[in-house]
């Protein structure tokens, strides 16, 4: 069991020495959190910023993308001093295909682009693709696999020790170096992998998460034939919804820890396009939410209402300032429906979402839910500093009609915010008579 206030701790004392300009002490302390939490983000952020005070661009430019779901190689060069004694062995990726079977099971997908619909044009470069490719659908089935599984990284082995890039994510040298002194644990039989980042996201727990089990059944493997699924915590009511109906026994459930690392006698990996904010996930990903979800919802009485205004509720980020005004008006003027999608079942938002002519939305996680909606459909999402087009791509695959929104004027406070944190959740302002003048203009029934 790891100590989990040790990395805090170590932390703490590479910030101290940074912050009074001992760099090499930073270092030697920053690497020693990764050491033992390699996941833990304010770490490579502070080992960015040493190398970068050290004139090691290179090794700086590699930790500024952790945040990036991809499998990001150190440097083959390191200059840094304490660094480098950690990386000493490269993991050895020269590994042979006589150790997995591949199977393909979907092709990419190409799709056209509709330019999107929108009163100013200041903000088109967020939306400038004309086409895009998805990514195949992918199963591999590794003998004799490993797998460290932490919620950032995963890093994948075959029987030989020999490292799979195309399957990992996140620092691979960090964690090879920790599990030279560990023992996996070991499991008998097939072990499916559907842990992801951000399970606790409804986006991204419905676009990076869940496909792994519908591949997993589209393969024609059951229930029966699999032993164990390694998944991520799972602590919210649409996670166990959609286990049960996938028919997961909380019997056959692996929940990884801060530092899951394990071998089986065949790991079983999905690719998709995950990790791509939507981008690189086929059509098929609808049909197949549609199939889980919608069965059921056909029989719930929320049909009466087409037009609907879904809320930001009790979130924390993202929220509308003056939203009792705008329902107002969606409400008594336009006859809209006022939704929180934490009032409802994942059923019933499919049900919702499915009977829908119209829907107005702040961008949040909630419009996942137009996987449900029918062709001809129109949204109309409102921005404000934080831009993102993932749903205007699930609206072009679709076939559902997309407008954007943003005021000029959508903050209250004039101050610009620059990083990229604070503009994903910053709070947005609607100009009442700016919104209902656009949806004049796009949604043509008002």
């Amino acid at each position: 069991m790891q100590n989990d206030d040790r990395y805090h701790e170590l932390f703490e004392i590479a910030d101290k020495f940074f912050k009074n300009g001992q760099l090499n002490k930073a270092e030697k302390f920053a690497v020693d959190t990764l050491k033992d939490n390699p996941k833990f983000a304010p770490a490579f952020q502070l080992l960015m910023m040493i190398f970068r005070e050290q004139g090691f661009e290179e090794e700086a430019l590699s930790f500024q993308k952790f945040r990036k779901p991809l499998y990001i190689p150190i440097p083959g060069k390191l200059k840094s001093t304490h660094f480098k004694d950690y990386c000493q062995v490269k993991p050895n990726s020269n590994h042979s295909e006589h150790n997995y079977k591949k199977t393909v099971l979907g092709q990419e997908e190409r799709t056209k682009l509709s330019p999107v619909s929108q009163t100013t044009k200041k903000h088109s470069r967020f939306f400038n693709k004309s086409y895009l490719n998805s990514a195949p659908v992918e199963q591999y089935l590794i003998h004799e696999g490993k797998i460290w599984e932490d919620g950032f990284n995963q890093i994948i082995w075959d029987k030989d020790g020999k490292l799979i890039p195309e399957l990992c994510r996140g620092h691979a040298e960090l964690v090879d170096y920790i599990v030279q002194t560990r023992k996996p644990e070991r499991y008998e039989g097939k072990v499916a992998v559907i842990a992801n980042r951000i399970p606790d996201n409804y986006y991204h727990w419905f676009t990076d998460v869940l496909p792994a089990l519908h591949i997993i059944e589209k393969s024609g493997l059951t229930n029966d034939e699999i032993a164990y699924y390694l998944l991520n915590p799972i602590e919210l009511g649409y996670q166990r919804d959609s286990l049960r109906r996938y028919d997961i026994p909380e019997s056959k459930q692996i929940v990884h820890n801060r530092q899951t690392y394990l071998e089986a006698d065949q790991l079983i990996i999905c690719r998709w396009g995950s990790n791509s904010l939507g981008a690189q996930v086929g059509s098929w990903l609808s049909e197949e939410l549609k199939s889980k979800y919608q069965i059921e919802s056909q029989d719930l009485k929320c049909k009466e209402r087409k037009n609907i205004y879904i809320s930001r509720g009790q979130t924390a980020t993202r929220r509308i300032i003056n939203e009792p005004q705008l329902t107002d008006l969606l409400a008594n003027k336009y006859g809209f429906l006022i939704v929180d999608p934490c009032d409802h079942s994942i059923a019933e938002q499919a049900n919702l979402f499915s009977n829908a002519k119209y829907i107005v939305a702040a961008h949040g996680a909630a419009l996942t839910n137009l996987h449900f909606c029918n062709e001809g459909t129109k949204v109309f999402e409102i921005f404000g500093d934080y831009v993102d087009p993932c749903f205007w791509i699930l609206c072009n695959r679709l076939g559902i009609d997309h407008y954007f929104h943003q005021p000029d004027q959508h903050r209250l406070s004039p101050s610009v915010q620059t990083n990229l944190g604070e503009r994903r959740k910053s709070d947005i302002y609607v100009d009442v008579d700016v919104l209902e003048n656009d949806l004049k203009k796009t949604l043509t029934y008002v």
